[in-house]
């Protein structure tokens, strides 16, 4: 009989209970690991020939006995295909990280599957605004914004566009809307698109960084970008 796997769940649990509230520490929170740092662990898998297998640590964070084991039980998932929405490919020299069935979902969700694609995830011609008539669907649109940003985690081509329309989280309006859905358009486009790790005989980090001058039409404000190689993988 084969086995399929309903969902996909992971916590890091610190021993915490010699912790005295309002003392050691004063908010309680789930911790979760940055992408970042997942890329950098499997950046260095590919580059070293690692094996990478899952882990699935069973009601860890709320239910743990803590005074009662050491330990957690916890299922092998077997070999790294598939995480937190992300879809993994691995060959003997590369690593292929996508979101594809993610941002199917989050198509799905915006009511675009069957969309126009776009060659360009914004419009060149134009700069966003405070201005239009409200939006009154507040949920989608923060929703969708959050679910965005989330796809950079392969998808690092969408980053300023994503960061464009963070700007008007606070007042959200008929112009930004537009200019989700001509994300979305692109994404319909390039759901084939991901991050490709490369098996990389140096480790060295290397960042680049650059910025534009005064070019928010609003606040004047600069925007900056930068990004991080670790040998020949973008992180």
């Amino acid at each position: 009989m084969g086995y399929t796997l309903s969902h996909y769940k992971a916590r890091l649990v610190a021993n915490g209970s010699t912790h005295l509230a309002g003392v050691d520490v004063d908010e309680m929170f789930s911790l979760v690991v940055k992408s970042g740092t997942i890329r950098t662990i499997l950046s260095l898998a590919t580059s070293r020939h690692w094996s990478v297998h899952q882990l699935d640590v069973k009601n860890s964070f709320l239910h743990g006995h803590w005074f009662v084991t050491s330990g957690f039980s916890m299922t092998n998932l077997g070999s790294l295909n598939y995480f937190v929405g992300v879809s993994v490919t691995r060959d003997s020299s590369w690593m292929f990280l996508s979101q594809c069935k993610y941002a199917d979902e989050i198509l799905e969700r915006a009511h675009m599957v069957n969309c126009n694609s776009s060659r360009t995830a914004v419009d060149t011609e134009s700069k966003l605004w405070d201005d239009g008539d409200p939006i009154t669907d507040l949920t989608l649109y923060r929703s969708l914004a959050g679910s965005l940003q989330y796809l950079t985690f392969t998808r690092p081509d969408i980053s300023y566009a994503v960061q464009q329309v963070y700007i008007y989280m606070h007042d959200h309006r008929d112009p930004h809307f537009a200019a989700f859905k001509r994300m979305l358009q692109y994404v319909r486009g390039t759901l084939d698109y991901g991050l490709q790790l490369f098996s990389s005989s140096t480790t060295d980090l290397v960042a680049y960084s650059d910025a534009d001058w005064a070019r928010c039409p609003t606040t004047r404000r600069s925007t900056s970008g930068y990004c991080v190689f670790l040998g020949n993988n973008l992180l």
